[in-house]
């Protein structure tokens, strides 16, 4: 059994490793996360064009994206999406981003070159497709 002295020894000494750790940990050693670029402000920039393309009446817009193409997608394809649609929506707020074509405007977020193909199958004929870089497109579904 510890004596008293001992208990309040090892407590201290618990401390002060415990701060020093802590210490080294976040000034010298920094997590990954605080030190690698902000993926949130690349994505905002790539939505930069998009956000000022739009007319400011547009409150509501859609997202596609690659995923819509993919019959069986697998984890990696799913989970990236969910990232890539988060960071979408947090770049255009005020506006609201929802999955889907059934809006007037959409945002498409594509690699694959058969997009054109499913933009074709599932959306009225005269829509307008604007190539607004890295991949990223605004559609502009012309309703009469």
């Amino acid at each position: 059994m510890l004596t008293k002295e001992k208990r309040i020894l090892l407590a201290i000494v618990l401390t002060v490793v415990s701060l020093l750790s802590g210490l080294y940990v976040f000034f010298v050693k920094p997590p990954l996360v605080l030190t690698r670029d902000s993926g949130a402000q690349n994505w905002e920039a790539r939505m930069k064009p998009v956000k000022q393309a739009l007319p400011t009446e547009v409150k509501t817009v859609g997202y596609v994206s690659d995923l819509d193409l993919i019959d069986n997608p697998t984890r990696e394809n799913f989970f990236a999406e969910i990232d890539e649609f988060s960071l979408t929506a947090y770049s255009m707020i005020p506006r609201m981003v929802r999955q889907g074509l059934n809006y007037e405007w959409i945002i498409g977020n594509f690699n694959k070159p058969e997009f054109r193909k499913y933009l074709d199958k599932n959306l009225p004929s005269g829509y307008e497709l604007h190539d607004m870089g890295f991949g990223i497109y605004l559609i502009h579904v012309n309703t009469p």
